[in-house]
């Protein structure tokens, strides 16, 4: 876990330093920052619901694609900790269940396509924006680990997770101010990640990737 947390802070510092340049070239593209937490789950895998809490960030470059500039393109490159795992509760005699936890982490490339809807004037005469997010994203696995109750599970290679991911990412953004901007989103895959021979309650499932993320964005 130490390894991980230092090559999260590495890629988000060397992230972070490129997308200052880029804001600075003076061109319409604009870039920021994002960083938050994601809640994933693996459809198909009969552990419903979104357990697994990991780390998201990365940087993006926004820029107009319209005249009435409602309508924007931004492209990111993030970092993003999805995966599975039980839902850990106590017995009732106080002893703890099997657990099984699944993590995966990727690399993230969204396409997004962003539509100022509305705005909100306060009474101090600043503005809030409210966009409207979706686009595609294709997401490359460099790390996957299964455990059962603290012990790795070792899966024999088609069994294991695929290198590459396509999915579609949908959501809203709130930009508060000039400089920061909240994004709340849904993920999921549409090719599956996962085509286990094992099986679940007598029949084999197709297994898709699925997060819900709350980020907050800084705008260079």
């Amino acid at each position: 876990m130490k390894k991980i947390i230092f090559l999260f802070s590495l890629f988000i510092i060397i992230l972070n330093l490129d997308a200052q340049k880029l804001s600075k070239s003076g061109s319409n593209i604009k870039a920021g920052l994002r960083i938050g937490v994601v809640g994933s789950q693996i459809s198909g895998d009969d552990l419903a619901g979104y357990h697994k809490v990991g780390a998201y960030g990365g940087i993006f470059a926004n820029m107009p694609i319209s005249t009435s500039g409602k309508w924007h393109f931004q492209m990111e490159i993030n970092f993003i900790m999805k995966g599975s795992s039980t839902q850990i509760r106590a017995n009732e005699d106080g002893t703890l269940p099997d657990y099984y936890v699944l993590t995966l982490l990727y690399t993230e490339t969204p396409f997004m396509f962003q539509y100022n809807f509305g705005t909100f004037k306060k009474a101090n005469g600043s503005i809030i924006d409210f966009d409207l997010e979706f686009g595609p994203t294709i997401n490359f696995l460099f790390y996957q680990k299964e455990e059962f109750n603290g012990i790795d599970i070792h899966r024999y290679p088609e069994d294991l997770f695929h290198f590459w991911d396509v999915g579609i990412i949908a959501g809203l953004k709130c930009k508060f101010s000039e400089k920061s901007s909240i994004s709340f989103r849904y993920g999921t895959s549409v090719y599956p990640v996962r085509f286990p021979d094992f099986v679940y309650n007598r029949a084999i499932k197709l297994q898709f990737n699925d997060h819900i993320a709350l980020t907050y964005c800084y705008h260079f």
